[in-house]
């Protein structure tokens, strides 16, 4: 999934079509602009098509000692995560991701092979990129919600026929991973200074902070969900600052003169809440028509193509 980081520039999206594609194009938009607005679309033309282009030099599949190791006469422009297409003389074929490199030798992949290959089967790159727009990526209107979500649309053609995929794109605050540790602890140190003064260095607070913040990425995940879509921005700030003071509270510090089971009770409650409300920020299944036009008279179905995006 893409995924767009606000205010950082130079960013690509990416697609992975079911096979290597001659050539490609894209168009980016935003949802909450008709079909008849001149700024629905923020960017379109040309996709770029990964080159890379080489062959096998000796056997591979799950007939040889390694089923995920795949020979190769050259590993240039290859890249580990990535995904590529080998594809054997018998028109037999798989997409694989790449989990390790050794230069022009050979590379790993993810799962064993399901086919076998001879030596001289193709191996290609499928993705296809696009420049993300700096000017859209900078406005913070698409990630407070003053605006709505953004679409791109591939278009491509696998075996004579037009595809059109399309994917919501989202612009998070921080990259998954990447809380905002220090506005949580400046959060929490205004909130709680005897707390904050009490637990030593600010190396140590940093690092419980940082213990915390894997914790509430972690629980995101265990829901199935994506932690940078729900944790970044205000909510999550807060969530993390509750979450640092409950965690001093368990460590056994608390405000000077206060019962420490209060205390725990206070900041579990505190951090109960803050955690509420971040689930709440996206909880609800949300539809939005997102090909409005205004080609027709109201109640009847538009000639122009229409879609539902659902999201949440």
């Amino acid at each position: 999934m893409n995924r767009v980081i606000y205010n950082v520039t130079g960013q690509t999206l990416s697609h992975y079509p079911l096979t290597r594609v001659a050539t490609a194009t894209y168009v980016l938009e935003r949802l909450d602009r008709s079909t008849d607005e001149s700024d629905r679309t923020i960017a379109s033309g040309s996709a770029t098509v990964d080159s890379v282009s080489t062959t096998t030099d000796a056997d591979a599949g799950p007939g040889e000692i390694m089923a995920t190791k795949i020979p190769l006469t050259s590993t240039t422009s290859v890249t580990v995560g990535k995904r590529y297409e080998i594809e054997g003389a018998d028109g037999r074929s798989e997409v694989i991701e790449v989990d390790g490199i050794v230069t022009d030798d050979y590379v790993l992949c993810t799962h064993p092979l399901v086919n076998d290959y001879t030596s001289g089967a193709t191996f290609k790159g499928i993705e296809i990129t696009a420049s993300m727009d700096d000017t859209t990526a900078q406005d913070e209107g698409f990630v407070d919600g003053s605006y709505g979500p953004l679409r791109i649309v591939w278009k491509y053609t696998i075996d004579g026929v037009l595809r059109h995929t399309q994917e919501q794109v989202p612009v998070v605050r921080h990259t998954d991973g990447d809380m905002d540790i220090a506005g949580a602890l400046v959060l929490f140190r205004d909130a709680f200074p005897e707390v904050g003064n009490r637990s030593g260095d600010a190396t140590k607070l940093k690092q419980w902070a940082k213990f915390c913040a894997r914790d509430l990425e972690r629980r995101m995940r265990a829901r199935g969900d994506d932690p940078a879509l729900y944790l970044s921005g205000d909510q999550g700030t807060m969530a993390l600052a509750w979450r640092v003071a409950l965690h001093a509270a368990q460590m056994g510090l608390g405000p000077q003169n206060r019962d420490i089971g209060e205390w725990v009770t206070e900041a579990k409650d505190g951090f109960n809440m803050a955690w509420d409300a971040v689930l709440g920020s996206r909880a609800a299944l949300e539809t939005m028509d997102v090909d409005k036009g205004e080609d027709v008279a109201p109640n009847e179905p538009s000639t122009k193509a229409r879609g539902v995006l659902e999201f949440g």
